[in-house]
């Protein structure tokens, strides 16, 4: 069970500095982004023991993910942001020899294997480390959102994209000589409740004892050239709110600097389908070619993960996984989206089929289709909150 007054789910270091009324700047130290490998087949083989089985898979994504955090906060690091079952952790003062010592003992706490409906599933992890000058924002006003990028976070994110299960990619020269010591700092140590409301977050805390396997629209938001990103990011928000939708996390890797954002978790809507779309198509309005999204709908694990100190609410799941692959796929100002989706939205939109992609881990080439203009005949932007429970939505 986790404790809802412990858990953190903004970072100390960017509380610290908002309360301190800093808003960017840059810090010296360490990147380590781990994946953990296995939890997409887990997640599959559960879905058909419904409430048990998301309930059984929040229970080893609790006791696989608080090994993970504490070894981070052990090691005088924080943990910047969380992206499915893999995590960005931050070293302040750090040359690589913290995060690589994290990185060991992460890879000998996480176990090969875990039990789960009955059988063995195999598990493991895989790291990305570089040093240097990381960058730090706080975007947006009321709500806030937050952001650790460079060229030190892209080059830990693909060591760890490259690496193979079990793999370290070190990336920077790491002397253990001289890496000073920072005082360990854990995130209940400093007073963020009244802060952390400032930052969007609804009131998801409600379903942190409530993990479920829901279906859910996965929409990923790659964008460049952005000259303004306290209002990009005020844009986005306030646009997915309109649209029904959940901002998820605005985060910096391999793949560029993504926007997740979720309709049908934690709350759902009617028509998740076609609302996410038509968010997806008012952001390409706006944006046009300095944006390229990717959408799919499909059963996801939704639920809390992470430990008492530090955590978030994500979705897990195959769909997740393709919907960010058909991101970074896509030419700049496409939106690509799955199948399925296609045939809900043809007599609204314009859909040409874009081919098939082979991707890693999966047997069949998978479909995309490519969303045009609306068309004229097209239904409404907006729809009526009309909201869908839980147990309606699962059965």
């Amino acid at each position: 069970m986790y404790n809802k007054e412990e858990i953190r789910f903004i970072p100390s270091f960017i509380i610290e500095k908002h309360q301190s009324d800093e808003y960017s700047g840059t810090l010296s130290g360490s990147i380590l982004i781990s994946d953990i490998s296995g939890f997409t087949h887990l997640t599959e083989s559960l879905f058909k023991l419904k409430k048990e089985g998301a309930e059984e898979l929040s229970d080893i994504l609790k006791n696989i993910f608080t090994k993970m955090i504490y070894t981070v906060y052990e090691n005088n690091g924080f943990i910047a942001n969380f992206a499915g079952d893999a995590f960005t952790a931050v070293f302040p003062s750090d040359n690589g020899y913290r995060a690589h010592v994290s990185a060991e003992s992460i890879r000998e706490r996480i176990p090969d294997k875990v039990y789960a409906d009955g059988k063995d599933y195999s598990m493991g992890v895989k790291s990305g480390i570089d040093s240097g000058q990381i960058t730090w924002q706080i975007l947006g006003n009321n709500p806030y959102s937050y952001l650790f990028s460079g060229q030190t976070v892209m080059n830990a994110a693909k060591g760890q994209s490259d690496a193979a299960t079990g793999e370290i990619a070190v990336n920077c020269q790491i002397d253990s000589v001289r890496n000073p010591y920072i005082p360990m700092h854990y995130p209940e140590q400093v007073s963020q409740k009244a802060v952390e409301k400032l930052f969007y977050n609804k009131d998801f805390t409600e379903n942190i004892e409530y993990p479920e396997f829901r279906d859910v629209s996965s929409v990923f938001i790659s964008f460049r050239d952005i000259e303004d990103m306290d209002s990009f990011m005020n844009d986005i928000i306030e646009s997915s709110v309109k649209f029904g939708g959940y901002f998820n996390l605005i985060d910096s890797g391999d793949k560029g600097n993504v926007i997740f954002t979720i309709f049908g978790a934690p709350v759902s809507n009617e028509d998740n389908i076609m609302r996410s779309i038509n968010y997806a198509h008012y952001i390409r309005g706006r944006y046009s070619s300095k944006i390229r999204i990717g959408i799919t709908y499909g059963s996801v694990f939704a639920g809390f993960i992470g430990s008492n100190i530090r955590g978030h609410y994500t979705v897990i799941g195959d769909k997740v996984n393709i919907a960010a692959r058909f991101m970074s796929r896509a030419e700049w100002g496409e939106i690509w989206i799955s199948e399925n989706m296609g045939r809900s939205v043809l007599n609204d939109f314009l859909i040409e089929y874009g081919g098939s992609l082979k991707l890693k881990g999966k047997q069949d080439a998978i479909p995309y289709y490519i969303l045009r203009e609306r068309r004229k005949s097209g239904g409404a932007l907006f729809f009526e909150n009309q909201f869908v429970g839980r147990e309606e939505e699962i059965d």
